[in-house]
Parts: C-alpha cells; sequence; structure tokens
C-alpha cells in the first residue's frame, strides 16, 4: 500500500519520491525520471550502474547519499538548480558532469569520494564553492577544472596522478 514499482523501479506510491534504482539494467542502460517524481530518496542510485542520467527541472529535493557509490558515464544536473548539496554524489564514479547554468553555490565534500571524472561542463557564473568538494578522491589527471578559483582543501586527501592547472585559474 506504500510503495510501486514501475519498469523495476520503486517509487512511492504516488510516485512523487523515487526510493530506489536497480542496480544494473544491461537493456535500459539510460535512465529518464519520470514527471510526477519530486524527490530522489535516500540511497535510491546506491551503486547503480547508468549510462546517462538526465535530473529534469521538476526534481525539488535531493536527498543526502542519493547517488553514494554510483557509476555515471554522464551526469546532467537540473538547469534551475541553485544549490549542489553536501553528500549527494559521494563515492560516485562519474566520467562527465553537466552543471546548471544557474548553480550558485557547490557546498563541502558535495562530490566527496568521487572517482574517473575527465569533463566538468559549467557554462553559467562561477559558483561559491565550499572546501574539500572533491575530498578523498581518485583522478587519473585533473585537466578539466572549469573555474577561475579552486577553492581551500578542494582536493584534500585525493589520489591524483597528474594535474594540469588550466589557463584562466587565478586563485
Amino acid at each position: 500500500p506504500y510503495f510501486t514499482s514501475k519498469d523495476g523501479v520503486l517509487y512511492t506510491r504516488d510516485m512523487k519520491t523515487l526510493v530506489r534504482f536497480p542496480g544494473f539494467r544491461d537493456t535500459k542502460p539510460d535512465f529518464e525520471i519520470p514527471d510526477v517524481v519530486e524527490r530522489i530518496g535516500r540511497s535510491a542510485f546506491k551503486n547503480a550502474c547508468i549510462r546517462k542520467l538526465t535530473i529534469p527541472d521538476h526534481i525539488e529535493k535531493i536527498d543526502a547519499g542519493a547517488f553514494d557509490g554510483c557509476l555515471l558515464e554522464e551526469l546532467v544536473m537540473p538547469s534551475e538548480m541553485e544549490t549542489i548539496e553536501a553528500g549527494i554524489f559521494q563515492n560516485c564514479d562519474i566520467r562527465k558532469l553537466i552543471l546548471p547554468k544557474k548553480l550558485k553555490r557547490i557546498k563541502a565534500y558535495a562530490f566527496q569520494g568521487t572517482a574517473g571524472l575527465t569533463e566538468i561542463v559549467a557554462e553559467g557564473e562561477v559558483p561559491e564553492m565550499e572546501e574539500a568538494i572533491f575530498s578523498n578522491g581518485y583522478f587519473r589527471g585533473i585537466e578539466w577544472w572549469p573555474w577561475k578559483i579552486i577553492p581551500k582543501a578542494c582536493f584534500l586527501n585525493s589520489f591524483v596522478r597528474k594535474i594540469l592547472v588550466p589557463e584562466g585559474v587565478e586563485h
């Protein structure tokens, strides 16, 4: 009486909260969140493997740990999102991250433990970035930094094989 399932994905009965995405679906590697969903619950995509995920604008809340351990080839953030909260993308393996133009703030530890990042697309203004946003990560190389500021302790306790500070970084 409290939940419903659609294509193997678990939602609350009214489908307003995505509760759990199955870990792996080889027949549908991309995923589109239905229009009725307003919230992505804690651990909803934990350890899931998804080729491309676009988080639509109608999502009002993403709980901490929603993507813990998720493997994503490409993640497109909602275009209206202004803040990336702490801990939402902990321990993710994200290859390409497309940030919203309206992004104003990235909270501390938002991408803690991230690995594999090779590209960030950031078309908006430079957001306010708290410390240690990519702490404890694993990066083969950092050549993708899109902003003119690298915040304090950004890569704290991270393993970085090579870092090439891009032209345009001022601080």
